[in-house]
């Protein structure tokens, strides 16, 4: 956290800009409309989005849509309630007291309050606000005043390549805006900036700097102009339909995904009961996983796929090596594929899943000119105890610009 905070020199300039640009679009009467359902929560005080979310770990902030937020929630949470009946209890146990105090415990100060006392007089006057307006006591446009805001509108980024923004100035207003439900509001637009899903994304090193997710990623911000490279779904569903058939759909399993991206596969065997842990050598694609499916780091491990199974002294009994087993045949990794199929077989349980580059695709046709199905499944036999290995289906991911590669085999083995 004390990295971050001692920078604040810095990030007082670049603040005072951004509000110094939105002051000159607000006197050239540069004020636009925007849908409130396409609107972003942002970062605290000074510390934009990514900052906060560095401070805090807390990812699932970097793609909130107001709509979704602690803003809304608690406006919601009372909105039968009369202010004076609310107790202080009440108001603590919502996200909304808990952001205040951390930003508090950050930069001292959350609005005007310094202290328990005077968030809580704050989360009242949030209230109180929402119900003058209702009341047609007080106008939003208006309450600019302790600490709010020095402009009558709140101030929005437009978010890299697409039709959302991210609010910059002006939580509150645009939350009792939604409640109240209203459909837009007036605002001023600085020019646009990535969210902090945005910009994970584009230091993973399987797609660096472009607009591929390699797994799929449920956020709207990824809706224009963005291609998901592996669907994912299907070999799941390949994976699921195999291990019922063989009842092995049971809670206590344990999982091992081996360079598992994102860690798509872990976070979806995780919601159906099962005991799962990723592992890849990119701590960036971890952290994207972090953030887009709110795994953690008991649920993600940061290291080579060799020296994470030399590490390993107990069985998994179900294990995905996925798209990786070319990768040794191609000398990408460290040792050869004999090798990395002796030790898959060491830490299997029970079923070893594998699909892999193989000939038919265009980017393979010279370097894996022998790696049909057939040579894939004697591989695999040869140099491991899987006496069974069955062919599942193929991933439906060889379309738009990947149209001649993907299709590739999914693989079960069996001891």
């Amino acid at each position: 956290m004390m990295s971050i905070i001692k920078n604040s020199r810095l990030k007082v300039g670049r603040y005072k800009i951004n509000k110094y640009i939105a002051r000159l679009l607000y006197i050239c009467k540069k004020i636009k409309e925007i849908e409130l359902e396409k609107a972003f929560i942002g970062g605290e005080d000074i510390f934009s989005i990514k900052e906060w979310i560095d401070i805090t770990g807390d990812f699932k902030r970097g793609s909130c849509l107001l709509k979704d937020s602690f803003y809304v929630d608690f406006l919601n949470k009372f909105k039968i309630k009369k202010v004076e009946e609310i107790s202080n209890e009440e108001i603590k146990n919502t996200r909304y007291y808990e952001n205040a105090i951390y930003c508090i415990r950050v930069t001292g100060h959350y609005f005007q309050a310094r202290d328990e006392t005077g968030v809580l007089a704050q989360a009242k006057n949030f209230l109180r606000l929402r119900n003058e307006i209702i009341a047609n006591r007080k106008s939003l446009e208006l309450e600019c005043a302790n600490g709010h805001s020095e402009l009558n509108v709140p101030i929005v980024y437009k978010i890299f390549d697409s039709e959302y923004f991210g609010i910059f100035d002006g939580h509150h207003r645009l939350a009792i805006s939604f409640v109240l439900g209203k459909k837009t509001e007036k605002v001023i637009i600085l020019p646009p900036r990535k969210t902090y899903l945005q910009e994970l994304v584009f230091k993973v090193k399987q797609t660096k700097s472009r607009k591929e997710l390699y797994q799929p990623i449920e956020s709207p911000e990824f809706g224009q102009g963005w291609h998901v490279i592996r669907k994912c779904s299907d070999r799941l569903q390949l994976m699921l339909d195999f291990l019922k058939e063989k009842d092995l759909i049971k809670k206590d399993l344990k999982i091992l995904d081996l360079a598992c991206a994102y860690g798509w596969f872990v976070s979806e065997f995780i919601k159906r009961g099962f005991r799962a842990i990723g592992v890849d050598k990119d701590g960036m694609a971890l952290k994207v996983g972090m953030a887009a499916y709110g795994l953690n780091k008991k649920n993600l491990i940061n290291s080579g796929i060799e020296d994470f199974i030399n590490t390993q002294n107990e069985h998994f009994d179900i294990v995905l090596c996925l798209s990786l087993l070319h990768h040794y045949a191609l000398g990408i990794e460290k040792c050869s594929v004999r090798e990395i199929l002796g030790r898959l077989d060491k830490i299997t349980g029970r079923v070893l899943f594998v699909d892999s580059g193989q000939v038919h695709e265009r980017w393979f046709k010279k370097s894996l000119s022998t790696w049909n199905d057939d040579f894939l499944i004697n591989l695999i036999k040869e140099n491991s105890n899987f006496k069974t290995v069955v062919k599942l289906g193929h991933d439906q991911d060889n379309i738009g610009t990947y149209k001649d590669n993907y299709a590739r085999s999914l693989f079960a083995c069996l001891k």
